[in-house]
């Protein structure tokens, strides 16, 4: 262990108000790294017993130093009460998660979840069972405001499962599924999550996945009675930049009757498609920001 990492552990073990985040394997200002399981064995004592962390990032050790065997180390991310923010990083598409650090970590947050508000899990191969031990975890974390799964190859099928694990957590703000191979079955399935009554997300990120026109429009669609959903990122996607604008302008100002004009959605207010959005569609999203919601 390193003179810095030694600087972070003592800190933690001190509970240092100066020291709230922590990233391990990471280059940030109070990293952590060892080749000693030794040293995350007491790390993980430390963690259990600190009330200063909030922010928690993971990179798996290259080394293979830590592994499922320490169990001091996750027994600590089990008693952990204070870290709010946990971030876990896979780094490998083909990297499976079953049985491994990662899942036992995940495995913590299943037991100990009441404190952690958001969750984010990068470059994780969802294949093996991982997609399952994923959507656990967040049927387990009913108080996350934000969610992201970012470039984990996840597939329509696999969406089905991330959406019932959250469906009726009412805390949930922002979702970003990013990176991905979501088509338009996926969209269903999100289409019926924003539909729902129960849904309070703010924020949607569907960028880099396998959007077609049918998917964008079920999404816009979804918006008609949605009065919680401000902003929605579509970009690098497959729809037709035209077809989208359509579906979402009827969406936001339907002009069949006045009746229909009064009950369009009046909330949503921010739209990145592939492009700048035309004329017509900018000037409803401008209407939706302004103080006078009336079209």
């Amino acid at each position: 262990m390193n003179e810095h990492s030694r600087k972070v552990l003592r800190s933690i073990e001190m509970n240092d108000t100066a020291l709230a985040d922590l990233g391990i394997n990471e280059h940030r200002r109070h990293g952590f790294n060892s080749s000693n399981p030794a040293d995350f064995s007491r790390l993980g004592e430390a963690i259990g017993k600190s009330a200063r962390l909030k922010y928690f990032a993971f990179t798996l050790p290259n080394s293979g130093v830590l592994d499922v065997t320490n169990r001091e180390f996750f027994e600590g991310l089990k008693r952990n009460s204070s870290i709010r923010e946990f971030l876990l990083n896979c780094q490998n598409h083909d990297h499976g998660i079953v049985g491994g650090v990662e899942h036992e970590i995940l495995k913590a947050y299943m037991e100990n979840n009441t404190h952690l508000t958001r969750l984010a899990i990068y470059h994780c191969g969802v294949h093996r069972g991982a997609d399952r031990i994923i959507a656990k975890t967040l049927r387990c974390c009913t108080n996350l405001r934000s969610i992201t799964l970012n470039s984990c190859n996840i597939t329509d099928g696999q969406v089905l499962l991330v959406v019932e694990a959250i469906r009726g957590h009412r805390s949930l703000e922002t979702l970003n599924l990013v990176g991905g191979r979501i088509g338009n079955r996926g969209c269903e399935a999100i289409a019926t999550l924003l539909s729902d009554s129960t849904s309070n997300i703010r924020e949607l990120s569907l960028h880099s996945n396998r959007i077609g026109n049918e998917g964008a429009s079920m999404i816009a669609n979804s918006l008609a009675n949605n009065t919680n959903l401000q902003r929605l990122i579509l970009q690098r996607n497959l729809f037709d930049q035209s077809s989208a604008e359509d579906s979402f302008s009827r969406v936001l100002c339907d002009a069949t009757s006045i009746n229909s004009i009064y009950l369009s959605n009046h909330t949503f207010e921010k739209l990145n498609l592939m492009q700048l959005e035309g004329r017509q569609l900018a000037l409803f999203l401008r209407m939706n920001e302004s103080t006078n919601k009336s079209h």
